[in-house]
């Protein structure tokens, strides 16, 4: 999905995002976000708490497991956010 560049739903525009801003070594921003979106609002909970920023979250495994699921470029990217820690 990242790859090709999928943008057509809001989650796939928001992980295009995510992977254009790992890649050039920013920070995802609060207004790539739409709050209102349940699976946005999980994957910016998930880029805080990889970031150190948040150290609490009762949904963390849950969200992880279903970005997984999502797509596995997507692991890399959690993986590098974490690593620019």
């Amino acid at each position: 999905m990242v790859e090709e560049r999928d943008e057509g739903t809001a989650l796939n525009k928001l992980l295009v995002k995510l992977h254009d801003r790992v890649e050039a070594m920013e920070e995802l921003q609060p207004e790539d976000v739409d709050m209102s979106d349940p699976q946005q609002a999980d994957v910016w909970k998930t880029v805080q708490v990889l970031l150190n920023k948040v150290i609490y979250t009762d949904s963390y495994l849950r969200v992880i497991s279903d970005l997984l699921a999502v797509d596995s470029i997507l692991l890399w990217e959690m993986r590098l956010i974490w690593l620019h820690v």
